[in-house]
């Protein structure tokens, strides 16, 4: 899940697959809330019993006054 604007994009890399990857859009700039996550995800078809882990990076790795990028993950499975 990636801060794009004003919106979240939340995708499910898959392996083998390069970039057609299921994904939908949350509204933001407000970080979505695990409940509105987890309904994001079942509508994809996935879900995940572990919290999120957070990152950030910057958008210029030279350059410490760039500007980040907030970048959250979990392990997913497919629901059953």
């Amino acid at each position: 899940m990636v801060l794009r604007g004003n919106s979240w994009g939340l995708y499910i890399p898959l392996f083998g697959s390069m970039g057609n990857w299921p994904g939908t859009t949350l509204p933001g700039p407000e970080v979505p809330t695990v409940a509105a996550r987890a309904a994001a995800l079942a509508e994809l078809g996935y879900e995940t019993t572990e919290e999120w882990s957070w990152d950030e990076e910057r958008t210029d790795d030279t350059d410490d006054d760039s500007p980040v990028i907030l970048i959250a993950w979990a392990e997913v499975t497919p629901i059953d």
